[in-house]
């Protein structure tokens, strides 16, 4: 008997396991924020997981339409998290984000991964909407 539990569909998307890692990596930011910056690192730790936990909901709802909405937030909120980073570089407030070739590798890996969120999420939600409105 094996100790692993079931595994559930959503886990297959490519989306979403882009989300569980770029949620890993983005967790390893979030006590490195200096004082003062509570709230981005609050605003990136409620980003970072509304993207994995949208997709899963998304991937249960039975409506075509339903479904399309979750994916379109969970790829909003992969902006939202590049935007957050974007904004930490320019604060100052975590000096290990930074973009580009300078960037340390984690870095460059969680915006590979964020993209990956967006464009697959995009994919879906844009695919799901065609076909309804078939």
């Amino acid at each position: 008997m094996s100790d692993s539990a079931p595994r559930l569909h959503h886990e297959d998307l490519d989306a979403y396991q882009a989300a569980i890692s770029f949620l890993a990596l983005a967790a390893r930011l979030f006590d490195q924020f200096p004082r003062g910056y509570g709230s981005v690192a609050d605003q990136l730790k409620r980003a970072s997981l509304s993207i994995p936990l949208n997709l899963a909901e998304g991937y249960g709802k039975r409506g075509q339409l339903d479904r399309a909405r979750f994916y379109d937030i969970a790829r909003g909120s992969a902006h939202e998290c590049g935007a957050l980073m974007d904004a930490s570089r320019v604060l100052g407030s975590v000096p290990k984000v930074r973009t580009g070739k300078d960037a340390p590798q984690s870095t460059r890996r969680a915006q590979r991964e964020k993209q990956k969120i967006c464009l697959e999420g995009e994919t879906l939600s844009d695919a799901l909407r065609c076909t309804v409105t078939s």
